[in-house]
């Protein structure tokens, strides 16, 4: 698991940002702005973080939906299981505008925008 947070010792100039990253530990800077810059590199070198795909977005977007009528989730399924289909596997940074809009909603979608 990989977590950022700040621990406070006794005294204000003594708090720093700290990290652990695969299990380890680590004293990152009393800056905030520094502390995410070491940060993103320790996490890089270790290979932390997995960018997640379009398939692992939809499904954390579906996931618990309390206030959400059933059939309404069911609906909005429906409609990302299209984008899934074509894009799961993809990872979602590489997801573009383009894509989207011109390769996704308009081709499954033909009757939906301007007119």
């Amino acid at each position: 698991m990989t977590y950022a947070c700040k621990a406070r010792k006794h005294h204000e100039n003594w708090s720093c940002w700290y990290c652990k990253v695969d299990g380890k530990h680590s004293r990152l800077s009393p800056d905030e702005a520094s502390a995410k810059l070491l940060y993103a590199e320790l996490v890089a070198k270790a290979g932390a973080i997995k960018s997640p795909t379009v398939h692992d977005l939809v499904a954390i977007y579906l996931g618990d939906k309390p206030n959400l009528a059933a059939a309404t989730v069911r609906k909005k399924r429906a409609i990302l299981d299209t984008l899934t289909a074509k894009y799961g596997d993809l990872d979602a940074t590489q997801l573009t505008a383009h894509q989207v809009q011109f390769e996704w909603i308009e081709a499954c979608f033909p009757n939906v925008g301007p007119p």
